[in-house]
């Protein structure tokens, strides 16, 4: 959309005015018995979809299919 962006209008995609969107935590992967605690170190995956049904997909936690960068 024409009017997307962030408060400060600096956040642009492909050189379209966008906006980030937090939608949810797809998996968690727990590899020790320490408590999550300020400090520890938090990793994530990314990876690119086909399109925004693809997006919907995985948000809702169907099988979907993606790249997965490294």
């Amino acid at each position: 959309m024409a009017s997307e962006g962030d408060c400060s209008g600096t956040f642009f995609w492909d050189d379209h005015p966008a906006r980030w969107v937090f939608a949810g935590v797809r998996k968690i992967i727990k590899c020790d018995d320490d408590p999550l605690e300020e400090g520890v170190e938090v990793t994530y995956s990314q990876f690119q979809l086909k399109g925004e049904d693809d997006l919907e997909k995985l948000v809702a936690g169907e099988p979907v299919g993606l790249v997965y960068e490294e």
